[in-house]
């Protein structure tokens, strides 16, 4: 149910990147990959929009994730966010069908 204008929390935690600051990007990616990695994330200033864009050649070059396998760890969970959000957005969708339609005037 949305309330105040607002996603339910269960669904809204799927869009929490969203809001993510470059530090939250890189905290993220030092629990995924280990310590110092999220460094370049911070560096770059990669917040949690430019994250869900990132591609395998981005993330080697400039930001220096060498090891393939980080790499297709990295964009696994890019690729999950997108999965949650695209589905938090359907099914918000559903539950207010004229919710984000903008009136036309007569």
């Amino acid at each position: 149910e949305v309330r105040g204008g607002q996603m339910p929390k269960d669904e809204a935690d799927d869009l929490e990147w969203i809001s993510w600051s470059p530090e939250n990007v890189a905290s993220w990616v030092d629990g995924l990959l280990g310590l110092g990695c999220g460094e370049p994330f911070r560096r770059f200033g990669i917040d949690g929009p430019t994250l869900m864009g990132l591609t395998d050649v981005e993330l080697k070059d400039p930001l220096g994730i060498q090891d393939s396998l980080h790499r297709i760890k990295l964009l696994g969970h890019i690729r999950a966010f997108q999965l949650k959000s695209a589905m938090a957005v359907r099914i918000a969708k559903q539950r207010h069908p004229s919710a984000g339609r903008s009136e036309r005037p007569p």
